[in-house]
């Protein structure tokens, strides 16, 4: 069966042959198979290799600059999370936000908690093509709280800086590395089997 798709709407969905009309059958119906994507078996794998080093992060302080650091890359225009905080407010507010929220995150930290409600996260399912009857044919988005959001990028820069100043990451790590790519490590793969060919 194949149905017609408008933005913003979930035609019928076919499943194992049956036909799913309910909005609460087909919020089902994907989440099952969102899930079912993320599955991952990774027991008995042994972690790459890494450079090693006597540096040790004993502790992570989020100042006022970092937090306005973090507000610089947010893009405003993202949906908010279920917490209904708008991306575009903060970024209007920070110079009056970004110290007591620095305080806030440093608090958590301190704490080693996470606020659940940044946990939470309204998941859409977005048409890609083909048949809109078939759940295979959506990709799930999730925006989460901003806040959270926020926190996690305070703390990524600050342990990436730690790993980069250290020479702590792998050298073969080329994805969400500045400055590098997946290309590069493409291009590393080719020249390898290609030296190893001439080799023998």
């Amino acid at each position: 069966m194949t149905g017609k798709y408008q933005s913003g709407t979930i035609p019928t969905l076919a499943t194992n042959g049956t036909y799913i009309n309910r909005d609460q059958d087909k919020a089902e119906v994907l989440n099952n198979f969102f899930c079912s994507q993320s599955a991952l078996d990774d027991q008995n794998k042994q972690p790459p290799l890494l450079p090693q080093s006597d540096a040790v992060l004993l502790s992570l302080n989020i100042t006022t600059q970092a937090v306005t650091d973090a507000f610089k890359v947010m893009d405003a225009s993202k949906a908010s999370g279920p917490d209904m905080v708008s991306p575009r407010l903060l970024r209007e507010g920070v110079n009056t936000l970004a110290a007591p929220l620095a305080k806030l995150f440093n608090i958590l930290l301190r704490k080693s908690e996470f606020p659940s409600e940044w946990k939470r996260a309204n998941v859409t399912p977005l048409f890609k093509k083909s048949d809109p009857s078939d759940p295979a044919n959506y990709r799930p988005i999730s925006p989460f709280s901003c806040l959270g959001k926020l926190l996690e990028r305070c703390v990524h820069n600050h342990l990436y800086n730690f790993l980069v100043s250290n020479s702590l990451l792998s050298p073969f790590q080329s994805g969400f590395i500045k400055g590098d790519s997946t290309t590069n490590q493409l291009i590393y793969c080719l020249t390898s089997v290609e030296q190893h060919h001439a080799a023998t």
